[in-house]
């Protein structure tokens, strides 16, 4: 048996008796350091293209308000 397959021997009869949590913060540090965290030129492209999302959907909700206003004042209904 290998060191690895000895721990987890050793944590799966420690789970069986409810001795061990399994999510522990330890466990959290060892998964945050695996993750490949992307490049920092692409993590701004990315939020640089978010960002120009946000605004152009505001200045279409926006048309969109001021159209359906101005439509109404038109018609004569008024709020």
């Amino acid at each position: 048996m290998t060191r690895e397959q000895k721990k987890q021997a050793k944590l799966q009869a420690k789970a069986e008796k409810g001795q061990v949590k399994l999510y522990t913060f330890r466990n959290w540090i060892k998964e945050i350091k695996r993750v490949i965290w992307p490049k920092s030129a692409k993590s701004w492209k990315w939020f640089g293209i978010t960002i120009l999302f946000l605004v152009l959907m505001a200045a279409f909700c926006f048309a969109i308000t001021l159209g359906f206003s101005s439509l109404w004042n038109s018609v004569g209904i008024k709020a």
